[in-house]
């Protein structure tokens, strides 16, 4: 036998027994046969009709759900992810862009962005923020995305740039001293 033809006796037999399964269909069923009247198989074929219609809008609906759904997942993969590192969380609701990126490596997403870029004003949402963080020296610049966008301590900036711990603190202090001064008074920002 044809693999097909036996597939679609697999379906017909199972589509029968889940017809069959509801007490309802099942009166329907045995009245059919006890009584075979042309009323009492007309009501049976109308509700396998009714039944098949409603199993074929759910199949319908479940395959159309799964393809916008695979759609909608390409599409997310496929868009550049934007974040801000001074917003305390995306729009997307995902946590902190910190949280996010801890186990990447850090000098190459560093590296290539500045490459690919050129530029870090899209990491500010505040464009006050972002127009005095353009101002900064690149060393200043440097610390700050080590210390806030990667989380990591004065120590380790300072192994990374090879200066003292010291000279980190102090150009941090300094950059974040600009960065406060260019917020205005009425968009008050609390930096640590």
């Amino acid at each position: 036998m044809d693999v097909a033809h036996t597939k679609r006796k697999q379906s017909v037999r199972l589509m029968i027994e889940l017809f069959l399964k509801e007490r309802e269909h099942q009166q329907l069923f045995l009245t059919a046969q006890q009584y075979p009247t042309p009323m009492n198989q007309l009501a049976l074929d109308d509700a396998f009709r009714r039944f098949f219609t409603r199993i074929k809008t759910v199949q319908y609906i479940s395959k159309l759900i799964k393809g916008y759904s695979v759609d909608f997942d390409k599409r997310v993969r496929n868009q550049p992810l934007t974040v801000s590192i001074d917003e305390k969380q995306t729009e997307d609701g995902y946590s902190t862009f910190i949280g996010m990126i801890r186990a990447g490596d850090v000098l190459g997403d560093l590296e290539q962005a500045l490459d690919e870029e050129g530029s870090t004003t899209e990491l500010f949402a505040d464009k006050h923020i972002s127009q005095a963080f353009s101002q900064l020296n690149s060393m200043q610049q440097t610390i700050l995305i080590y210390s806030y966008f990667y989380g990591y301590q004065n120590k380790e900036i300072a192994l990374f740039l090879d200066a003292s711990e010291q000279r980190i603190s102090y150009n941090k202090k300094r950059a974040l001293e600009r960065l406060k001064a260019s917020v205005p008074k009425n968009n008050e920002v609390t930096i640590r």
